[in-house]
């Protein structure tokens, strides 16, 4: 994915946003130095919304920072609305630099 980048910081989180709210992606770290993945949003893939939210024990993500560039990796989670009781994993790599 493409798009444009919002990086924003507040109360000790960095929030990062890339392409429109409609599509987009979306994540919250904390601005510790190994970053802290909070939650992940990776909108809707294949008729599946996906995301990792941290303390739910489903899926995992952790991130790395280099400079002005985070790279969020693990495994985001979501239900096929066409079979509610499947729950699916799908493996997610965001790389992101801001300006």
């Amino acid at each position: 994915m493409t798009g444009s980048v919002v990086y924003t910081t507040a109360a000790g989180n960095v929030n990062i946003a890339i392409g429109g709210a409609a599509t987009g992606i979306a994540a919250v770290l904390t601005d510790a130095n190994p970053p802290e993945v909070k939650s992940v949003g990776l909108g809707n893939v294949n008729g599946v919304t996906l995301g990792y939210t941290s303390g739910t024990g489903q899926g995992n993500a952790s991130a790395t920072k280099d400079g002005s560039s985070y790279k969020i990796s693990g495994t985001a989670t979501g239900v096929d609305m066409a079979n509610p009781m499947s729950r699916v994993n799908k493996p997610f790599e965001i790389n992101v630099t801001y300006p």
